[in-house]
């Protein structure tokens, strides 16, 4: 359980952040006349960054499980790294 927290809790933290990047940017260049798809209402700003902010979660996470299992192959074996030369 505490494994499965701390998996979500970073693009969370991320999602969140991009709501709140989301918002400032509505109040400080929203867009006055309505026509403006992102920056028209708070709302879709909001979900539109806090998305963002979620997929540049995925990109900075360490927790990457084919980078992983890629760097644990490699210790187990370290012939692979050879043949790849």
């Amino acid at each position: 359980m505490k494994n499965k927290l701390q998996k979500h809790t970073f693009p969370a933290l991320f999602f969140l952040g991009g709501m709140l990047a989301g918002y400032l940017s509505y109040r400080l260049a929203g867009c006055t006349s309505g026509t403006c798809l992102i920056t028209a209402t708070p709302l879709s700003s909001m979900l539109y960054m806090g998305f963002v902010g979620w997929l540049l979660s995925g990109v900075l996470s360490r927790s990457c499980a084919s980078c992983q299992a890629q760097a644990c192959s490699r210790e187990a074996d370290p012939s692979q790294e050879a043949d790849r030369r």
